[in-house]
């Protein structure tokens, strides 16, 4: 292996050794191995936000009717329950035709309560439009409410298009988000009586002489079904071609409470199962745990300002914090880590916060803590002397400077690796653009070689034919024949020559076959002369 690879595969593997360091290992947010039919789902704690377990709990769906949850929820924040409604031509005309309603009519008088509860238990979807226009003005700026309430809850993988969850380009959500919003509806007024209703009667209108009786369509709130879950709060079911069955379900076990997403499940009892199968593995395996305020620090951490004398932060706990843990978790085996630095600038953001691990080192839990700002009070006999909060401010200053320096050493040892490394990346590509270069010298050589032998062997050739030698010595070796010339003539190469002793070899012979007439003839000697 080259030096340079060996190198940068060292500080690759540094590099991942640091990065898995720093990021916590929790034990929560994982995916057990369970018969799911559902795509996406997760199991979040109502409580605390944590999440238990999850499968593609960010894969953008359709979500369908559990759309209405966030509707149901803006709306119940915004309006009152008893204030009455006219039905407009857009509610009622602008649903697909043959998806689910409650037969309102434009004209018809009814109370903001009778279409938040046919869309709740009905899912009906003119309802749900009521209930937008109602609470929103119209149906088009309800629904920039609803995506303005997916911001404010810090949601990234969410884009609503309408209130009733019918399909649309650009109407999606995630399994999270759709746990996270409900767990923000849970908290508005209102919203658990109507979520956990099964039954209501709407009252005559000023168009319908009779009274209407709404059931809930989820099987799992009823007792007498073999669906029901034992603990069941509240749920909203939704189904569309492009969504496929989707469900939320809110259910509690002793001191838990759980909110369980199914997205894209393949029907509805088999959405049924998921929740079922999802919420036993849970309520078996968590069990919750709660902090008391008394029992985190009190913690005073300094501003650092060279305007005015230093202000002093006091961070403590005002609040109890209930969170899961594994089952059988003793409270003496955690860990509590302060993210509280050792002292404040004076225009830096104040967010102290702390987080909870596990024995293994697995993080379980993180939340904020609350802070309060407090000026330092300095009694009048000691104000001409400066030296003490002097020193304190210069000892915090020197902290600061000393960290910052250890930050920017730690950057320019990176910069460092990543220019060596950049370094050797283009010494690399050079030595092999020089490498190139050579082969293909190498290359042109060995063609204009081959081209001056083709040359050479031409000539030769060429020379051969016209012929410029003629010979009927048998010692010399013979070319191949020349077409047209008799059998006893051989042109060779000027270039050839005779080798000395074999020409007075030649001559001598000669004198004795003309000193040797046969028949009173010549010899073929004296005819060699010409």
């Amino acid at each position: 292996m080259k030096k340079g690879t060996l190198f940068r595969l060292l500080a690759g593997l540094a590099a991942s050794l640091i990065v898995a360091a720093a990021l916590p290992v929790t034990a929560l947010g994982l995916t057990p191995d369970l018969n799911i039919y559902s795509d996406a789902y997760v199991v979040m704690d109502a409580a605390s936000g944590q999440v238990l377990i999850e499968k593609n709990m960010n894969k953008q769906k359709a979500p369908a009717s559990i759309t209405k949850i966030m509707t149901l929820a803006l709306a119940l924040e915004r309006c009152n329950i008893d204030d009455t409604i006219t039905v407009s031509q857009e509610a009622v005309n602008s649903i697909e035709p043959g998806s689910t309603h409650i037969a309102l009519v434009p004209g018809e008088v009814i109370t903001f309560r009778d279409a938040v509860m046919g869309t709740q238990l009905i899912s009906a979807n003119d309802a749900a439009n009521v209930v937008a226009e109602h609470a929103g003005g119209s149906i088009s700026a309800f629904v920039d409410l609803m995506n303005a309430k997916v911001a404010e809850l810090g949601l990234t993988g969410t884009h609503f298009v309408n209130p009733n969850g019918l399909d649309a380009d650009g109407h999606y959500v995630t399994a999270y988000d759709m746990a996270a919003i409900t767990r923000y509806a849970i908290s508005v007024p209102g919203f658990r009586e109507v979520f956990g209703e099964t039954e209501y009667q709407m009252p005559p209108t000023n168009i319908k002489s009779r009274d209407y009786v709404f059931y809930a369509q989820n099987a799992v709130m009823f007792p007498e079904n073999a669906e029901y879950y034992e603990g069941i709060e509240g749920s909203k079911l939704g189904y569309t071609y492009n969504a496929n069955h989707t469900l939320v379900a809110l259910a509690k076990q002793g001191n838990m409470e759980l909110i369980v997403v199914a997205l894209d499940s393949t029907g509805k009892d088999q959405k049924y199962e998921d929740m079922a199968t999802l919420l036993d593995y849970c309520f078996a395996r968590y069990e919750t745990m709660t902090l008391r305020a008394k029992e985190l620090q009190t913690m005073e951490v300094p501003i650092a300002s060279i305007e005015r004398p230093t202000d002093m932060v006091e961070v403590a706990a005002d609040e109890d914090y209930t969170f899961v843990v594994p089952l059988g978790t003793a409270k003496s085996s955690l860990e509590i880590r302060y993210n509280i630095p050792d002292l404040y600038k004076s225009e830096r953001t104040v967010d102290p916060s702390f987080s909870v691990y596990g024995s293994n080192g697995e993080l379980l839990f993180s939340a904020p803590l609350s802070y309060t700002i407090q000026p330092v009070e300095r009694p009048a006999e000691a104000a001409p002397t400066e030296s003490v909060p002097k020193d304190d401010r210069l000892l915090a200053l020197l902290i600061l400077a000393i960290k910052c320096l250890c930050v920017l050493l730690g950057v320019l040892v990176v910069l460092l690796l990543v220019v060596r490394t950049c370094i050797m990346m283009n010494y690399q590509k050079k030595q092999k653009e020089i490498q190139r270069k050579k082969q293909e010298a190498i290359a042109r050589r060995k063609k204009a070689l081959q081209r001056q032998q083709d040359e050479l062997r031409r000539r030769e050739i060429s020379d051969l034919a016209k012929g410029r030698i003629i010979h009927n010595d048998p010692r010399i070796e013979t070319p191949p024949p020349v077409p047209g010339l008799p059998d006893n003539v051989t042109i060779i190469h000027p270039n050839r020559r005779v080798p000395q002793q074999n020409t007075r070899n030649r001559q001598q012979s000669g004198g004795q076959r003309r000193s040797q007439p046969q028949n009173g003839k010549v010899s073929s000697g004296q005819g060699s002369r010409g």
